[in-house]
């Protein structure tokens, strides 16, 4: 009656990896076996590591022996809202049966002290706990549901497509929730860095501001922000329609591979990357390195200045110097007509200001 959960990177490799040649959708049966007989193998592997307790909810499983099920999703970059059930395993070899709510906001969970107990207890009670303050959530995890062996729904299909989850379409809806309560706990929960903030806020022209705003759900983790910027990079904005389900998954290492070429400068052509988009990138990120964070979008010239286009066929033009004397440096504005900058053909009025 225990159920133990697979890690996403235990999964055969023919369904995880992005770069596969193969579709999902035609693997023959003595591959199937093959890869359910691996399964087979890591999942006994794993449940011997684990202590025999008897619950009713499945779980997932982690790799620091902690359990955890995620209650809520949360919305937004601060993912609000988010609510996961804990038993944190601690170095007393006792579990803490804790709520997370927000990044990393844990508190015990109602009724407990806070102190490690025993596995057996600590399933005891955050089961008895989830029955009855989330009676629906905990029936979608009781373990031996006919439901589960179903094959997987359209809404879960459009979850692992908008989030980038491979699958395999012979899935049950079982196996599928499974894997997106996985996903949910072990990549949902980290945070966008700032230098991905800072990226979208700049490239947010190109794409609609319901993806860009600070309450889209593309924002509201890492991993989801790196798909945003990397879908802005292509202007792939395409649907997620079943006959496109497996180039998409197929496609999408070779073009996290083309963003990060692009950021290191050395991106070919046919990559899928807009050279226009790419040149943009490339500015921003010298421009975050270097400490600086403006409001509007600079490009980067030679890289010795930065140029503003004011839209109205002028230009703000502002060239570093090296810093002399005692860490003085002076920095000149140039505004014009529209010319060739990079030429320095621009010509009207100027100033200096010493810093």
């Amino acid at each position: 009656g225990i159920c133990h959960e697979l890690p996403i990177d235990k999964l055969p490799a023919l369904i995880v990896s992005a770069t596969t040649t193969s579709s999902w959708r035609t693997l023959d049966s003595t591959t199937a076996a093959a890869d359910q007989q691996q399964d087979a193998a890591a999942a006994a592997s794993k449940q011997q590591q684990q202590p025999r307790v008897q619950g009713d909810l499945i779980w997932v499983l982690l790799d620091d022996g902690s359990w955890a099920i995620p209650i809520k999703r949360g919305r937004g970059i601060t993912l609000a809202g988010m609510r996961i059930l804990w038993l944190t395993k601690t170095t007393r070899r006792g579990w803490i049966p804790q709520l997370e709510e927000g990044f990393g906001e844990m508190v015990p969970l109602p009724g407990t002290t806070g102190k490690p107990i025993n596995l057996q207890k600590a399933r005891t009670l955050a089961e008895a706990w989830m029955k009855s303050a989330y009676p629906t959530e905990a029936a979608v995890r009781e373990l031996g549901l006919e439901w589960r062996e179903r094959p997987m729904t359209d809404s879960q299909i459009m979850f692992c497509d908008r989030h980038n989850i491979p699958y395999d379409a012979r899935w049950t809806r079982g196996t599928v929730n499974n894997t997106i309560d996985r996903y949910v706990v072990e990549t949902m929960r980290e945070p966008p860095t700032g230098k991905q903030l800072f990226l979208v806020k700049h490239f947010a022209p190109y794409a609609s501001s319901s993806m860009t705003n600070r309450n889209s759900s593309l924002l509201s983790y890492r991993t989801a922000a790196e798909h945003l910027l990397q879908r802005i990079m292509t202007g792939d904005f395409g649907g997620s329609s079943s006959s496109k389900r497996s180039e998409k998954f197929e496609a999408s290492s070779a073009i996290a591979a083309a963003v990060a070429a692009a950021r290191d400068g050395s991106s070919s052509s046919g990559d899928g990357v807009l050279p226009a988009r790419q040149a943009l990138l490339n500015d921003q990120e010298a421009i975050w390195n270097a400490g600086l964070r403006p409001k509007y979008t600079w490009m980067v010239l030679n890289g010795s200045g930065l140029l503003l286009d004011l839209m109205t066929g002028c230009y703000l033009w502002v060239q570093l110097a090296a810093a002399v004397g005692s860490g003085t440096a002076s920095s000149s504005s140039t505004a014009g007509a529209a010319g060739d900058p990079e030429g320095g053909q621009m010509s009207s009025a100027s100033s200096t200001t010493t810093t």
